[in-house]
């Protein structure tokens, strides 16, 4: 699996088909309609043999950057280096198939981890992502 070293497109397109006549927020975490691969929030392909993803880590240390109605999910057991997506939840407030079908479970909604987060830079102003990766699975377990 790929983790840390993936390249993000600025554009939700697969890599077979690049259909250019595509727009990037109607396709995110759906399938692309001729191969069948998965394009995450970032861009970022998730093929059906699961050869790319990102990883609880990496959408820490990117966190920011997410919208707050975004929502994380992660393969279990979770882990910094967990394989990890971001998609939105559907207008009735469920959880998207896609990731569903990819094995990762929900772990939490943007909005969420960034409040956990303010509250432990707080009471760790140096925290290095991973801590603060390790901190979002300790609240995913044992408060969400």
């Amino acid at each position: 699996m790929v983790g840390l070293g993936i390249t993000l497109r600025s554009q939700a397109l697969c890599n077979s088909c690049q259909e250019s006549n595509t727009q990037p927020e109607t396709r995110l975490g759906k399938p692309c309609t001729l191969t069948g691969e998965v394009v995450s929030r970032f861009g970022e392909l998730i093929s059906n043999s699961g050869s790319e993803y990102m990883t609880l880590l990496k959408l820490v240390e990117k966190l920011d950057e997410l919208e707050e109605e975004d929502v994380l999910f992660a393969r279990e057991k979770w882990a910094p280096e967990s394989e990890a997506a971001v998609f939105r939840l559907t207008e009735d407030y469920m959880a998207p198939e896609e990731p569903k079908r990819l094995g990762l479970k929900y772990f939490l909604e943007v909005h969420i981890a960034l409040d956990v987060l303010d509250g432990f830079i707080l009471e760790k102003p140096h925290a290095t992502t991973r801590q603060k990766c390790q901190r979002l699975i300790e609240y995913a377990i044992h408060d969400a």
